[in-house]
């Protein structure tokens, strides 16, 4: 067996150091999970997922979610606010909202825990 090259004993060395961090990683993403803020949304997700009938009505579900979430906190707070608004309401009445989220446990308690509220407005039906 031929003597390790140094570029082979450095790249060796190299593959420990990198391997070294993937257990810390983990366990901080562990302890993320576990944090009291994010536990109740861990919760959430969970429900979520194991109440759903088909993945296709989960990843639809958490789709929306992320997508009314993400407008509501970027371009639901610029601009005036006549037209920022529209991205902070959400009509429950949509049929596309109430499969994906009106009709799937524990998500509308999911959008509740974000900051979602639930209000009558004769305006949007």
């Amino acid at each position: 067996m031929e003597p390790l090259m140094q570029e082979q004993k450095e790249e060796i060395l190299a593959h420990r150091h990198r391997t070294q961090y993937h257990l810390p990683q983990i366990q901080s993403s562990l302890q993320t999970l576990m944090h009291p803020l994010i536990q109740p949304l861990t919760k959430l997700f969970l429900t979520i997922v194991s109440s759903s009938t088909s993945r296709s009505t989960i990843i639809s579900s958490f789709s929306i979610m992320r997508k009314l979430i993400t407008n509501a906190t970027t371009k639901g707070q610029s601009g005036d606010d006549a037209t920022s608004s529209k991205f902070r309401r959400v009509r429950l009445s949509n049929p596309k909202i109430a499969g994906a989220i009106t009709n799937v446990h524990g998500a509308l308690d999911l959008m509740f825990s974000v900051g979602f509220v639930l209000s009558e407005n004769a305006e949007d039906g």
